[in-house]
């Protein structure tokens, strides 16, 4: 029976599925890289690579490019999610910890609802590869900024523990 399924639709089911089981590797590994690297190395590292992946995701000349990139960039943002949970809740006291994940949590969601916001009108305004600099602009100047204010209590943990 035709179910009117295209064989597109079959594809981009099937990189979902391996893009979200990469993710979940990934996520393992990262846990592995942080014992090695810190909290602040694993995050740092996982986000810098997604800023350089958004940047190289408009420049590909072929689907099948972008759409490695594009699981690899998925891939690696999730990998980073663990390591910041973790750096954001040892900040605070017990019972602020759900309160920190939360926030955590916005502080994702939040720019991803909006973004599709802003991007829309400008890729239908013809800037099909604006949306995509000023999106990596952004989240390089969060690493910068992340790294920058958390990398000190990341520091005076480390000086309390020894």
């Amino acid at each position: 029976a035709d179910l009117g399924i295209i064989k597109g639709d079959l594809l981009g089911f099937g990189m979902m599925a391996v893009t979200f089981a990469l993710t979940g590797m990934s996520s393992i590994y990262a846990g592995r890289f942080t014992e090695r690297h810190g909290l602040m190395g694993a995050m740092l590292w996982a986000r810098g690579i997604v800023v350089a992946l958004l940047v190289l995701f408009p420049l590909s000349p072929w689907f099948w490019l972008a759409a490695l990139i594009y699981m690899l960039r998925l891939t690696f943002s999730g990998a980073s999610l663990g390591a910041r949970q973790a750096q954001v809740v040892s900040l605070v006291r017990d019972e602020r910890r759900g309160l920190a994940a939360s926030v955590n949590a916005a502080s994702f969601q939040v720019p991803q609802s909006i973004g599709p916001g802003i991007a829309g009108p400008m890729i239908a305004a013809g800037m099909f590869v604006t949306p995509f600099y000023v999106a990596a602009v952004l989240q390089a100047i969060y690493v910068i900024g992340y790294g920058r204010v958390f990398r000190r209590y990341e520091r005076a943990a480390e000086t309390s523990r020894n």
